[in-house]
């Protein structure tokens, strides 16, 4: 029984027993090996043949560690455990040697154990780079933080310029970090700057540079600019004064004005300073002359006063803000006006018939006008006398010198000529002064007489046609004259002479091209000029004088003439620094200088045209109307 009572008792002890001795058996294991270590840029590529083995009667299963340090370094990272027989390591830091390690490990029970430790070297990165997305970082004077994209494939540090934007106790930049490490491959940080409030009315600015730390000739940098604060401008300009002896009368109705310049201390520029002259009457407080706005400049001339009056002269300075601030109100008194005087440098010229050129000098210290008596004789009227510049003056209340230029014509007539010249007073007609020219005429030749025809054997040959340039011609105001010649056939006619005439003198006439005097019926030549009088038709008519009855005509329709310009719908004035023209038709423009010196000619169109000109006094002619213009 007691047998009975005690088997189960032995029986779980006999069981007991045998588990002891399987967990005391030891575990039989054959570790693998490496089949491959490879390094690709900053990559490694792992794998190894698997651990094999037993644990009594039990076949054991393995799993994997890969563990992995820098060389020198204490700290073994692990990856792991997993039962794949490959490993493949990304992210190496470049230029780096590490220590690798497998060890194999039963899922079950004890056994295995390590591959061995091996050495890998990352080499170095040939190319390190380091960029920013941002060159510059413009910052108001509240201050604020600015982010950007630092792209690098190395460790970079940081620095900056000047070094107490960064450092110290002005230290005003405070950037995210001041060194990275690096992964060893191509990555993308957001930086973070952040930039204290400016208190300083002043603006700053500093550069923030980032250099590897692979090579520290690679760098990237971002400039940062801050304004300083913006406090507004209330203050008025500091006025200078007037320069010593100004303001001074000129001339009786000129007053010159000149000035130092202002300063500003609520920072408008010295050269952007505005300035305004006043001219106010004494007696009654009047504003008679009023300047432009006038800007970096410290003179300026006041004409169109009275003579012989007390002004007071006022400068305002203003700045950008408009503040503003004056230099006081002297006063000036224009000296009385001096009676007319117009003189000439020569009151009588004598020329020979041929072509020739005179010149004289005008003084005068009033307004003129010149007139020609008779008016026939000047240019403009297709007469012999060509004067420049100016056919009338308007006065500067100086004394001035107007050079004169008068250019003739030959006197193809025998007969002498005499004009005058009369300039005259705008201020005082009864003041005049005369020039009175002469040109002699051409000496005759003595007629020769005419040859007696030698007898010839052979017949007559008349004329078969006659051939002109121009059968017809209109003029509208273009031109004064013209050419127009004659072809005779046969060219071997006995007698090839022609005789002209005009069917209408008054309108258009002719006159021989070797000739000074208007040819009538009768005369002959191959060819002439005709002259343009005034607007209707005419028929000029070459004839044969052979007997032929042979002739030609040219019809002359006359539209208008040159005269026909309308002085009172010229218009003549300055805009700024152009001259500005409003002409009812074609004209051509002659530009002189007070001097008299013609220094530019144009054909203009009708309508409106601009010439641009430096600034001076002109005297501009466009037909009879002459005005005097002043270009700022």
């Amino acid at each position: 029984m007691n047998t009975k009572h005690h088997f189960p008792i032995l029986l779980i002890a006999l069981l007991l027993g045998l588990m002891g001795f399987a967990e005391r058996a030891q575990a039989d294991c054959t570790l693998g090996h490496y089949t491959r270590m490879e390094v690709e840029g900053n990559k490694l590529m792992l794998e190894w043949t698997k651990t094999t083995g037993s644990q009594g009667t039990m076949s054991l299963q393995f799993r994997y560690r890969v563990k992995l340090k820098k060389k020198g370094s204490s700290e073994w990272k692990e990856i792991g455990p997993s039962s794949d027989l490959y490993c493949n390591i990304i992210e190496l830091t470049y230029g780096t040697t590490y220590q690798i390690e497998v060890v194999s490990e039963a899922v079950y029970g004890t056994g295995g154990g390590s591959y061995g430790v091996r050495e890998v070297t990352i080499e170095p990165d040939p190319n390190p780079i380091i960029k920013v997305s941002k060159k510059i970082i413009l910052m108001g004077a509240e201050g604020g933080t600015e982010e950007f994209i630092l792209t690098s494939n190395r460790g970079w540090d940081v620095s900056c310029e000047p070094s107490d934007a960064y450092e110290g106790s002005n230290r005003w930049i405070s950037p995210s970090s001041s060194h990275y490490d690096g992964r060893g491959f191509t990555e993308d940080r957001t930086y973070t700057i952040s930039i204290s409030p400016n208190t300083s009315k002043t603006g700053r600015g500093a550069k923030v540079i980032f250099k590897s730390t692979a090579d520290p000739s690679v760098q990237a940098s971002i400039s940062i600019l801050q304004v300083g604060q913006i406090v507004p401008d209330t203050e008025a300009p500091h006025p200078g004064h007037f320069v010593l002896g100004y303001p001074k009368a000129i001339s009786p109705t000129e007053v010159e004005v000149k000035w130092t310049p202002a300063t500003d201390e609520g920072g408008t520029a010295q050269e952007n300073l505005r300035y305004q002259v006043k001219c106010i009457r004494h007696s009654d407080g009047e504003v008679v002359k009023t300047s432009p706005e006038l800007t970096n400049q410290t003179e300026y001339t006041i004409t169109g006063l009275e003579p012989e009056t007390e002004y007071r002269i006022q400068i305002t300075v203003w700045d950008e803000a408009n503040n503003r601030d004056g230099y006081g109100d002297p006063i000036v008194k224009t000296p009385a006006a001096a009676p007319p005087i117009i003189k000439l440098s020569k009151n009588e010229i004598t020329i020979e018939a041929t072509t020739a050129t005179e010149r004289f000098t005008l003084t005068s210290n009033c307004g003129w006008e010149r007139k020609f008596e008779p008016k026939e004789a000047a240019a403009y009227y297709s007469g012999w006398i060509e004067l420049s510049p100016p056919e009338s003056f308007v006065s500067t209340g100086k004394t001035e010198n107007t050079e004169f230029t008068m250019m003739f014509a030959p006197n193809k007539s025998t007969t002498d000529r005499t004009a005058k010249i009369i300039f005259t007073s705008t201020e005082d007609p009864s003041v005049t002064a005369t020039l009175t020219v002469k040109q002699k005429g051409e000496v005759a030749a003595e007629p020769k007489p005419e040859p007696k025809p030698e007898p010839g054997p052979g017949e007559t040959v008349l004329v078969s046609s006659i051939t002109l340039d121009q059968p017809k011609v209109s003029i509208d105001g273009d031109r004064a004259s013209f050419q127009l010649k004659a072809s005779v056939l046969p060219a071997n006619a006995t007698n090839s002479e022609l005789q002209w005439s005009s069917s209408n003198p008054s309108v258009a006439s002719v006159e021989a091209s070797s000739t000074a005097s208007l040819l009538k019926a009768g005369v002959t030549g191959k060819a002439v000029t005709v002259h343009i009088h005034k607007k209707g038709k005419a028929e000029i008519t070459a004839q044969a004088m052979d007997g032929s009855g042979k002739s030609a005509s040219c019809q002359v329709n006359v539209l208008s003439t040159v005269g026909n310009i309308e002085a009172a719908a010229t218009r003549i004035y300055a805009l700024g620094s152009t001259l500005r023209l409003t002409l009812p038709q074609a004209a051509v423009v002659r530009i002189y200088n007070v001097s008299g010196a013609l220094v530019h000619m144009l054909n203009a169109s009708a309508g409106d045209t601009s010439v641009a000109l430096s600034a001076g006094v002109y005297v501009v002619r466009v037909g009879d109307t002459v005005q005097k213009v002043r270009i700022e």
